[in-house]
Formats: C-alpha cells, sequence, structure tokens
C-alpha cells in the first residue's frame, strides 16, 4: 500500500514539474510526503470501502430491474464463510440531475447462520451439551445487510450500509445493528 501510495506522490510530482518551476516541485514533494501514512494500517485505511463504492457503478440496470446472485459472505461469528442471496434493484432515477439511487440487499443463509450460532454457543457454554438440541429446536438467527447507492454521472457518491443480525432463542433475542456511511465528494477544480 505504502509503495502504491509513494508511486501516486511521485507520478503527481512528475506531472506538476512538467509545467512549474523546480523548487516548486520540490515543495509540493515534501508537502505530499508529509500526508503520507508512516504505517501499513493507516496507508490501507479506507481501502476495504471501494469494492463497496464499485457495487453502485455500470450496473446497465433499468428502473425497477432486479438482479438476483449469490455470493459466499464472511460469517459474523468469525467462522467460515457463509452463502448469502443477494438482490440489486435501480430505484430511483432524476434525468436532470442524473442522479440514481440503487438499493442492495444481502440475506444470510439462515440454516448456516443457526449452525454458527450453535458453534458458538457450543464454545460458551459446554455445560449446555445436553440441553443443545433443545435450545436448536427454539432457536432463530437471522443476518440482512441493505445498502443503498446513491450514484450521480456515473459514479457512486454516497453508501449507506444497515447490517441487522438477531438471534432469537427461548423469549430472548439478541440484536445487532451496524450502520455505515460513505460519501465522496467531487475533486475541487483548480483555476
Amino acid at each position: 500500500m505504502q509503495a502504491a501510495y509513494q508511486k501516486g506522490i511521485a507520478d503527481t510530482v512528475a506531472a506538476f514539474a512538467a509545467h512549474a518551476r523546480p523548487e516548486a516541485a520540490t515543495k509540493m514533494r515534501e508537502i505530499l510526503d508529509a500526508s503520507m501514512p508512516r504505517d501499513p494500517e493507516t496507508a490501507a485505511a479506507g481501502m476495504d470501502d471501494l469494492p463497496l463504492l464499485s457495487l453502485g457503478q455500470n450496473t446497465l440496470l433499468s428502473l425497477d430491474e432486479v438482479r438476483n446472485g449469490a455470493e459466499v459472505g464472511s460469517s459474523p461469528f468469525s467462522g467460515e464463510p457463509i452463502n448469502t442471496t443477494t438482490t440489486l434493484r435501480l430505484t430511483h432515477i432524476d434525468a436532470a440531475s442524473d442522479k440514481q439511487t440503487l438499493v442492495r440487499t444481502e440475506n444470510y443463509d439462515p440454516v448456516a447462520m443457526k449452525r454458527f450460532a450453535l458453534d458458538a454457543i457450543k464454545k460458551l457454554a459446554p455445560a449446555a451439551g445436553e440441553k443443545l438440541d433443545e435450545i436448536a429446536s427454539q432457536m432463530s438467527t437471522t443476518r440482512v445487510d441493505r445498502t443503498e447507492f446513491t450514484v450521480e454521472h456515473g459514479m457512486t457518491r454516497a453508501v449507506s450500509e444497515d447490517s441487522m443480525l438477531e438471534i432469537k432463542e427461548g423469549g430472548l433475542a439478541l440484536t445487532k445493528h451496524q450502520h455505515k456511511e460513505i460519501a465522496v465528494t467531487p475533486a475541487q477544480q483548480i483555476p
């Protein structure tokens, strides 16, 4: 990641140097070098969002058209991957502003979710071994992710993602809700 960042700085400075005085290019290099993250974790921050941002672009969907799919997603219990079904729908088009809204839902396989939850219970409470069948018969586990994309002029400008995990057993419910917002602002034009 840092190598890519450094190459980007070198390319930017070279392009700038072609049209500026050498001392201005040197100063630009100092400024850009100072902005470079020093550790790999910081350098990689935000890169995880790129695949998500790309999901809303170049879909070639018509209004209210639905695209169904199947994927392998990460387990919410940090175990093996889990099968999911996805839908992507273009829900709104504003031709005047060239803005579109797409909604993507991802449903996790409920049988696999239940199995993962039971495995987690076994690890947390080994003494519940004999009662696991009883617990299993009463348990339901669901996870649904819903992501809304705002696309302007062909580029994703905003993402709103909600993930809901719910485990129900014996009259009790555990619900985990995560919300994530991403905004991409257009670059400012430099005169």
